[in-house]
């Protein structure tokens, strides 16, 4: 339904991030051209949708995808080197399966059970 778009779960995690007064950002990626039609690439191939930071200090990296998405090898990539790096990189295909994931990630930054 339309609560499950791609649009409606990045609006409902990005929401839930601010409550928990996460410094978290939505990254946008692609091209468009300029003022004489020449296509000018921004932000970082394979970059999830959303970027952040946990409490902790450690790297945020969430990548929204509706039911049936699929990550491109770009953004496979992106999350790879998140992981090799210590960071945390969800795919959120569900706002409150996400966020969930989000709340683990600090009780475990904080040594704490949840």
């Amino acid at each position: 339904g339309a609560m499950t778009s791609e649009a409606a779960i990045q609006a409902g995690v990005l929401q839930g991030l601010a409550k928990r007064k996460l410094f978290c950002w939505r990254s946008n990626t692609g091209s468009l051209p300029d003022a004489t039609g020449r296509r000018v690439s921004f932000g970082l191939a394979g970059s999830a949708d959303i970027i952040g930071m946990l409490p902790s200090g450690r790297f945020l990296a969430i990548e929204v995808k509706a039911k049936l998405g699929k990550q491109s090898m770009a953004q496979i990539r992106f999350e790879q080197a998140v992981h090799a790096n210590n960071g945390v990189y969800l795919v959120a295909r569900d706002v409150d399966l996400c966020l969930s994931q989000v709340d683990a990630a600090i009780a475990l930054d904080n040594g704490t059970a949840f």
